[in-house]
């Protein structure tokens, strides 16, 4: 086994406590709060190169792919619908008409295996109101449409109550659980946690959705307590957002990856997201453009506020990327205070920091043999997070001093990480903490790959409250 793969602790430590601080001091780590895109950089983070790619990290593939070229989901018209939700008008035994999403997902299914239903796309309309309950949208052969009827997202909407430490057994009695559907394992588990907490999950490739609200009600201020609570989860590649709204508090849409080793796309266009903890998060590529991001923490006085938590891998080349998008909020507590954060970088799954005080116990392969020692999987030291903000308005809740937060503050805790702005940082905090990123089989880019920056963004959260002359794009 090479040294350095056998843990993180390969190399003896160089660098004590202080050295390690005057290095990351020294090399600007800690104080590059607001890097900032060139002209020639940004073109890189345009909608076309981002969305260019998917599948296995290390064998991307190009497809090309363009969401603003369907003209029918971004246009006026509406499509004929295939199937069609209306509690009203629903009758027992029809094969078109249904009471719920679910039921009509179900016999898009059924349909799929009868053989009845050939085409590319499915198109499922859904009547203006309420619609309670979960919905799965199943990995078919076919892509699915879900077209709210009404004038506006804010008439269709779907909506349920769950939360992180909801136990499976009332989850199972609060809802009927989609058959063949992840939400029936969640239903065995003492409490749900997060992943098993999303209205609607998404697991189906070249998915969209248009005109609809995505509402998870858990009421964080009613009932005293903040619990991750998911709207929207999507779980596939080439996702399509287009004039939605999706409600929450904290970790309102989370974007899933359908393997750690890959990439998935999703757009998001001309929607409102809005939330107050981490409430975009997740692996996958996603870019937002000509939408809303919206923090509501101060109703319930929120001692913190991050409005991204990316979890991207090191290898993947781009995380999330915002485009002339809306930072607003709600005027109260933190946001009022100009205290709230463009984002955090998930250390997603950390059991051990190899940065803090304790980094000497923590390893990236876990001897069976010394268990006064942590393992910290590969996977988990490369969820870096990307995320790149670009020709965006920010509004005067974000902390214009420090807008990119730590993971984690506490140098003993398990999950303790300084932000890192770029393949330098994550180099270089790795040396000061006394590891060799080299034994441990990692190369250096040249030039340093991004992870979080800006261009070109205005307003009184941005770094220099308004657009430069060479901004347009």
């Amino acid at each position: 086994m090479q040294p350095g793969l056998r843990m993180l602790r390969s190399s003896r430590r160089v660098l004590t406590a202080a050295t390690a601080l005057l290095a990351l001091l020294a090399c600007g780590c800690a104080l590059a709060q607001r890097p900032q895109l060139s002209g020639e950089q940004a073109l890189h983070y345009a909608r076309g190169p981002v969305l260019a790619a998917a599948g296995p990290l290390q064998a991307l593939q190009r497809d090309g792919w363009d969401p603003l070229s369907d003209a029918l989901i971004t246009g006026t018209a509406t499509p004929p619908l295939h199937y069609r939700v209306d509690p009203a008008a629903a009758t027992p035994g029809s094969r078109t008409v249904f009471p719920t999403v679910q039921q009509a997902l179900e016999q898009l299914r059924a349909d799929i295996t009868a053989g009845t239903a050939r085409q590319r796309r499915v198109v499922i309309g859904i009547a203006p109101g309420d619609h309670e309950g979960l919905v799965h949208v199943p990995p078919l052969p076919v892509a699915v449409t879900l077209w709210g009827l009404g004038e506006r997202p804010e008439d269709t909407r779907l909506h349920a109550y769950t939360y992180s430490r909801m136990p499976g057994a009332e989850f199972a009695r609060r809802y009927r659980l989609p058959p063949d559907s992840p939400y029936v394992e969640c239903a065995q588990r003492p409490a749900i946690g997060t992943d098993c907490t999303p209205v609607m999950w998404v697991r189906n490739d070249g998915f969209q959705m248009r005109g609809l609200t995505v509402d998870n009600r858990y009421d964080e201020v009613a009932e005293g307590n903040l619990q991750q609570a998911v709207a929207l989860s999507t779980e596939a590649d080439r996702v399509h957002l287009e004039q939605v709204r999706l409600l929450g508090n904290q970790d309102t849409l989370f974007l899933r990856t359908p393997a750690p080793d890959r990439v998935a796309r999703v757009f998001v266009h001309r929607s409102h997201i809005e939330g107050d903890v981490d409430f975009i998060f997740g692996a996958a590529t996603a870019f937002f453009l000509r939408s809303r991001i919206h923090w509501v923490g101060g109703a319930r006085g929120a001692a913190s506020g991050f409005i991204t938590a990316a979890s991207t891998s090191l290898h993947a080349p781009y995380g999330f990327v915002f485009e002339d998008c809306d930072f607003t909020h709600d005027g109260l507590g933190l946001a009022a205070a100009g205290k709230v954060r463009l984002g955090r970088q998930w250390f997603a799954g950390a059991r051990c920091s190899p940065y803090g005080d304790l980094s000497q116990r923590c390893m990236l392969d876990a001897s069976p043999i010394d268990t006064t020692l942590v393992r910290l999987e590969r996977r988990v030291l490369e969820a870096v997070g990307k995320v790149v903000i670009v020709g965006s308005r920010l509004g005067s809740h974000i902390d214009v001093a420090a807008p990119w937060a730590p993971w984690n503050l506490n140098r003993s805790g398990p999950a303790y990480r300084l932000a890192q702005f770029s393949s330098d940082d994550f180099w270089q905090q790795l040396a000061a903490a006394g590891h060799d990123p080299a034994a441990m089989g990692f190369r250096r880019p040249a030039p340093p790959a991004v992870f979080l920056a800006e261009h070109c963004n205005h307003g009184p959260g941005a770094a220099s409250g308004a657009p430069a002359p060479h901004c347009s794009r």
